[in-house]
């Protein structure tokens, strides 16, 4: 009798999608692209000792990765997400002490008269503004005028609008520890991106992403409904 089906299943599902993301993505290495695969008779018995192993594995080979491909930027460069993320991980913490939860927040931020300025004077005081693992970042006239829905079927996000969008200009980069590369399938497996493709964004858009990225380039943000 299998008992343990009901809270093994998710995470066999999980370990199964590393596994064959890993795999398929023929510009890794060797190395990491065999150690997925044997991981795989593994699965049935250990499902979350597989998924920790390939966060791991991951983890260590895009941080070699960032050492060895990534490049200064070319261009500015924004970070969109939602008013969700924003609220639970980059406002000041006494700011979100005043609201009952992201619905609040929004409904306020909708009520000011310049809200890219409210976003902005909101912002924490923390020196790193997006960790490595969620550094994916497009060059900025890539989403230019579009409204937040449009905006998020083009960089294949979940949502929903508004969206709050880190501007990050390329004077400030260029004077910054940033260096971007082009993300693979190590970049998707440590927050279970399911939506991230090897084949990248659609209409040739350019998807990139970094180390540890400062607030120190942060330029500007921007409500976007």
């Amino acid at each position: 009798m299998n008992t343990h089906s009901a809270s093994s299943a998710p995470t066999a599902d999980l370990a199964l999608w590393m596994i064959d993301l890993l795999t398929a993505d023929d510009r890794l290495g060797r190395l990491i692209r065999e150690y997925a695969a044997s991981q795989r008779t593994y699965v049935a018995a250990q499902p979350d000792l597989v998924a920790r192993r390939l966060v791991e594995a991951s983890i260590a080979v895009a941080e070699q990765l960032q050492q060895l491909v990534a490049q200064p930027a070319a261009a500015d460069l924004c970070r969109c997400v939602t008013v969700a993320v924003f609220f639970t991980w980059h406002i000041d913490s006494h700011v979100r002490h005043e609201f009952l939860g992201p619905e609040d927040y929004r409904r306020f931020i909708e009520t000011q008269a310049n809200p890219d300025a409210t976003l902005l004077s909101h912002l924490s005081t923390d020196p790193i503004v997006f960790p490595a693992i969620h550094s994916w970042m497009i060059p900025r006239n890539q989403i230019q005028g579009m409204d937040g829905a449009r905006t998020l079927r083009a960089i294949q996000a979940p949502g929903p609008p508004p969206l709050v969008i880190f501007a990050l200009p390329l004077r400030l980069l260029r004077s910054s520890v940033v260096r971007v590369r082009p993300p693979l399938a190590v970049d998707a497996i440590p927050k279970a991106n399911r939506l991230y493709s090897r084949f990248g964004l659609p209409e040739n858009r350019t998807e990139l992403i970094d180390a540890d990225v400062p607030s120190s380039v942060i330029g500007g943000i921007e409500w976007r409904p």
